[in-house]
Parts: structure tokens; sequence; C-alpha cells
């Protein structure tokens, strides 16, 4: 037992003896008090007694940090009470019994050095402590487990604050940065340079690139603060972002969705999809003449819900994984998604074997709470995202 709270992080050394201390601080209580009822009393002052209470609250008191330390593994949780209850009190009669032991020992061995006996015999000391000390302990071991237990709670709570008030800090430093992105002075101007270019060449596509960068920079500043958001808005969204690209990149970029009705419901991190599709742009259209057709898929599987984005671009650069270097995008993206879903997430960036690459986001498949049913609205979606992309070819 003394190994186990050794071993244990939170049991120092210090924080033993502070707890065990209030068995002596106790004790002291007990001795003013009936000091002060001797005196009101006019009875004469008796040491021995003053001596062997003090004494008993010791033995209690060395007790304590064991109580705490189970009270902390074992802390009352709302529905488990009922459960917990015969545990504690297995352990809170094991510690009375052995605080009771203790006092026993005491006794016999001031007896031995006094020359006395049967101060406090072994049959005593079952007695009392059946019939008072083990009453005394229950109830004190009740206050310590409801204390602690309270405490933890607090922390819990405190912890699950802190950890959603870092979580939305996260959220908007990543949003942050990818409105700078998505707001990034080259993208701007490449954009604003295809629009000149057709001005007069193709006034109508020039006016259509317009409106889709304006529609893309509304979508992207109203959505800012959400959590999460349906997959029928992040995929509006990457409509719109994926308009602008394919005017820039006219022919040499092409994309479809594969995304049945009855996911557009379900919940997705906001700005998930943009930073994705942003990486093939970056580093599969950008870097080649080449054009690259990409896919937006997403299915359910079982309680989860599976992303999948891939291209036929260039793949990955060929070294070792472990030395492969992710973007902004991807880096934050992951970073988001451990902080939403911890280990209900998987992130998976890898070579497909016909070429280009292939990264799967698999979530937690949930619909947003008093989500309407999905209109039709984004099934021509569907069908438009590859149609624009033809436009343009």
């Amino acid at each position: 037992m003394l190994a186990a709270v050794r071993d244990d992080l939170l049991m120092s050394p210090r924080k033993f003896f502070l707890l065990a201390g209030v068995g002596p601080m106790l004790g002291v209580f007990h001795d003013l008090g009936l000091l002060a009822s001797w005196q009101t009393l006019g009875a004469p002052v008796v040491p021995s007694a003053l001596l062997w209470r003090f004494i008993g609250c010791l033995w209690w008191g060395l007790t304590v940090p064991f109580i705490v330390y189970w009270s902390e593994r074992n802390p009352l949780a709302p529905g488990k009470v009922r459960a917990q209850i015969p545990h504690h009190l297995v352990r809170a009669v094991g510690a009375s019994a052995a605080s009771g032991v203790g006092i026993w020992s005491t006794r016999w061995l001031g007896d031995q050095i006094q020359g006395t006996s049967g101060s406090l015999t072994l049959r005593q000391m079952w007695s009392q402590l059946l019939s008072s000390w083990l009453l005394f302990d229950l109830f004190m071991y009740g206050i310590v487990l409801c204390i602690v237990s309270a405490l933890i709670w607090q922390q819990k709570l405190r912890a699950a604050e802190l950890g959603s008030a870092r979580l939305e800090t996260a959220l908007a430093q990543t949003e942050i940065k990818l409105l700078k992105a998505e707001l990034d002075p080259h993208f701007v101007f490449n954009a604003l340079h295809t629009i000149s270019a057709l001005v007069h060449r193709d006034p109508q596509a020039a006016d259509r690139m317009i409106c889709r960068l304006s529609d893309f920079l509304r979508l992207s500043l109203a959505s800012t603060g959400a959590l999460e958001v349906t997959l029928q808005q992040e995929l509006a969204h990457l409509r719109s972002y994926m308009e602008v690209q394919m005017v820039r990149f006219r022919g040499r970029l092409t994309l479809a969705v594969d995304v049945p009705p009855e996911l557009l419901a379900c919940q997705v991190p906001n700005l998930l999809l943009q930073p994705l599709i942003e990486n093939v742009v970056k580093h599969a259209v950008a870097v080649g003449l080449k054009p690259v057709h990409a896919v937006v898929r997403a299915r359910r599987i079982g309680e989860k819900l599976e992303i999948e984005i891939a291209d036929d671009g260039p793949g990955l650069p060929p070294m070792p994984p472990e030395r492969r270097r992710e973007g902004i995008g991807l880096t934050n993206t992951r970073a988001r998604l451990s902080k939403l879903y911890g280990e209900a997430h998987r992130l998976v960036l890898e070579d497909r074997p016909e070429g280009g690459t292939r990264l799967v986001v698999e979530l937690p498949y949930r619909e947003l709470a008093g989500q309407a049913p999905a209109s039709d609205e984004p099934l021509e979606l569907l069908e438009e995202l590859p149609h624009a992309a033809g436009l343009h070819r």
C-alpha cells in the first residue's frame, strides 16, 4: 500500500505528511475541548486521558493519506455511487481496524514501559471499535471522500472549460491563419490578374469570376466562429473556392464531388475541406502544366464518416515518410481534429497505386442537432462543380 502511494505522482512525501498531520491537529482540538469541559465541571485533569485521546487521533491521521488516495482513485461519480459504496465501505472498515490495532499496540507498549497491564486489552479494543470508533471513522471517511470527490469534479469541470477555451482559441488562430492565406496578396493578385485578363476577352467569364470571388470571401467571413458546420455548408464554401481556382487554372484543374444526399446534414469541422483542396492546388496543380483531376468523396462506415480527397497529380515526394514536412494546412487540420475528436479520428495522406495522392479523413458520424433535412441545392452543387470545370477546359 505504501508502495502504491509512493509510486503515485500526486502522493509525494510532503503531501503524505501534510495529510497525516490532520490527525494531530484534530487531537489537539479534542484535548482542548476536553480540558474546557473539565474546567467547567470542576473535574480534575487526567493527563493520561489527554495523551491517549491524542494518540488515537494520531493513528487515525495516519489513515487519512490512504483515504485520500482511495478517494482520488475512485471518486464518487453520478450514476455509479451505488456500485462504489461497497468498495469504499470495505476500505473504511479496514482503515478503522488498522487505526484500532495501532491504538491497542501503543497502549500495550506503554504498559510494557510503565510495568502495568490491562489498560486496554485486545477484547476491549474490539469492543470500543465496534461500539464507537468505527462509527466515527466511517463518518470521517465519508467526509473526506465527499470533499475529495467534489474537488476532483471541480478540477475536471475547470479542465473541460479550459480545454473548450483552448479549442476555441485554436480554432480562432486556425481561422485567422486560413483567412490570412485566403486573403493572401498573392491569391488576391492572381485572382484579380485573371479577371483583368478576361475583362476584354471574355467579359462573361470575368463577371463570373468576380461573383465567385465575392461569394468565396463572403462565405469565408460568415463561417468564422463555428466549431462545426454541416457537410452541405462546407461543400458550398468549397464550391466558391474551387470556382475561383478553376478559372485561374483553366484546363488544368477539374473537381468532382461524390457525396450522397443523406450525408449532407452530418457535421464536420468548419474549414475542413478548403485547406485540404488547397494542398492539392499547391502541390499538384501549381507545380506543373499537366491537367489534374481531383475528387471529393464521402461515405458512412458504421458510426464513422469517411471523407476522401484523391487526385492524379505527381504524388508525394520520393522520400521516407518521416522526412516529409507537412504544410500549414495539413498541420493545422491535424491539430484541430485532435482537439475536437481526440483519438476518435484519423487523417492519412498516401500515394495512390495508379498515381497521385489520396487523403482520407475519418470522423465520428454525427448529425447537427435541429438541422433540417438536406435540400436539393447540394444535388445541384454536385452537378455544377464538374460542369464549371468543363467550362474552363
